[in-house]
């Protein structure tokens, strides 16, 4: 199982937060990953110097952009195809 929290704080929520909320919702949906992937929002995760705040299964990350959201998701694809072989 795989949990993303994207913080959804003031400075986090300027910087699109809630772009990266949705565009991760709809990647689990398209994936099929409903089952092994989690996602929720938290409050000011205390990374508000970077981009928006993103934590993976306990790693801190700093997503510029959706772009940089997406290749964050992209290992848990990688994870799961090994998962399921």
């Amino acid at each position: 199982m795989h949990t993303i929290v994207v913080c959804v704080g003031s400075s986090c929520y300027l910087k699109g937060s809630n772009q990266v909320l949705d565009m991760f919702t709809s990647l689990v949906r398209q994936y099929g990953l409903e089952s092994s992937v989690t996602i929720a929002g938290a409050f000011c995760m205390e990374q508000c110097q970077h981009g928006v705040a993103v934590c993976i299964d306990g790693t801190m990350h700093s997503a510029e952009d959706l772009t940089a959201a997406r290749a964050l998701f992209e290992p848990l694809l990688v994870a799961e195809g090994e998962e399921r072989s």
